[in-house]
């Protein structure tokens, strides 16, 4: 089924030759989308392995996104298009759990520097107000790490999804799975 070598493929975190992968993985049944069937679940996360594993050979012969993506659902012969919050669940929680832990965390400092820039600066000690040029020098320190912040989570989230812009731009559109709505969601708790 393979083009790679079984030593190239042990370096994986899922091996794509399993043809039962929830038997061989059942912790993967921790992924699956909760309240909708996905069709063929174990080429679609064979496909998702090839794609978006690090360690995956595929990774390092097809530097394309668009050309690996085309070789993975040729290999593990899939016909449609793979499911969106399954490949989300998957390379977060998957392959880069701490990528998307990251994320979340700096999506959450972003909100709360965005809140501390939108509030008047007072003294920790006395509680009164600072002078304007002291506030306007501490809120500008804080946009100017947000700029940092806001460069440092979109390359974050091109790592996520192994430089695949398809898969950020529809994670971009699917709001609810925000880390900065977790981040707000979580607030709330």
């Amino acid at each position: 089924m393979s083009r790679y070598k079984k030593e190239q493929i042990s370096k994986m975190v899922i091996d794509p030759n399993t043809t039962d992968m929830i038997a061989t993985y059942p912790r993967l049944k921790e992924i699956l989308p909760k309240g909708s069937f996905v069709k063929d679940v174990n080429k679609q996360i064979q496909y998702m392995a090839w794609v978006y594993d690090y360690n995956s050979p595929a990774v390092k012969e097809f530097s394309d996104i668009t050309r690996r993506k085309e070789w993975a659902k040729a290999t593990v012969g899939l016909t449609e298009k793979p499911n969106f919050e399954l490949m989300l669940n998957f390379v977060s929680t998957v392959i880069n759990s701490r990528v998307w832990t990251l994320i979340c965390s700096l999506e959450a400092t972003f909100e709360e520097y965005a809140e501390r820039v939108n509030k008047r600066i007072e003294d920790q000690d006395s509680g009164k107000e600072l002078d304007v040029l002291k506030a306007v020098e501490i809120k500008n320190k804080l946009i100017n790490q947000m700029d940092d912040m806001i460069n440092k989570i979109e390359a974050l989230y091109n790592k996520l999804f192994a430089g695949d812009q398809d898969a950020v731009d529809e994670f971009d559109e699917a709001k609810k799975f925000r880390p900065e709505y977790i981040a707000a969601q979580m607030k709330n708790k």
